[in-house]
């Protein structure tokens, strides 16, 4: 299945340099698929950046090691980085493709990031924090959803003192439910 992934990423990656603008080929490219123009746009973007800044990891996924969700998750850390950063990142990581779960893919990708543009994750982080936010939103039957954007430590705490408030807390809901 991942290959095929990496061929549909190949095409869509030809698609858009031989495409017009970037909204014309989002927008053709989601009415193909069936999906929103913001995921065509996402398709565009991970697909243009393997096929050119990321080509260790796209080899990976052509050879079925790594499926797109994980493609995603060496992609989604270099946007911010100039091609020859990515271009580093993608050689470093490349050995540590396969057999990671997402999760410790991502650590790993952005501990690499961290290493190879220390300045600019360090800006990256201050930013993220002068743009921290919590946000709580009433619903329905007196519930409510609690959205932070913080800190992992912050969250980690907020986590932990957390009363137990009823069966299910701190757990990931059923999807049968």
């Amino acid at each position: 299945m991942a290959r095929l992934e990496a061929e549909q990423a190949a095409d869509v990656a030809l698609f858009a340099a031989a495409g017009g603008s970037v909204r014309s080929v989002t927008a053709e490219l989601a009415l193909e698929l069936s999906v929103t123009e913001r995921r065509a746009g996402a398709d565009v973007a991970l697909a243009q950046a393997l096929t050119t800044r990321l080509p260790k990891t796209f080899a990976a996924f052509r050879r079925g090691e790594i499926d797109a969700f994980k493609a995603r998750m060496v992609f989604e850390p270099t946007i911010a980085l100039s091609d020859e950063m990515a271009g580093q990142v993608d050689a470093i990581v490349a050995s540590r493709l396969v057999g990671k779960n997402p999760s410790s893919l991502r650590a790993a990708v952005n501990r690499v990031v961290q290493k190879v543009d220390a300045e600019g994750y360090e800006r990256r982080s201050r930013a993220r924090r002068r743009d921290r936010s919590v946000c709580l939103v009433h619903q329905d039957e007196t519930m409510s959803t609690l959205l932070c954007d913080l800190p992992h430590h912050h969250c980690t705490k907020a986590e932990s003192k957390t009363p137990q408030a009823g069966p299910g807390m701190r757990q990931p809901p059923d999807p049968g439910a």
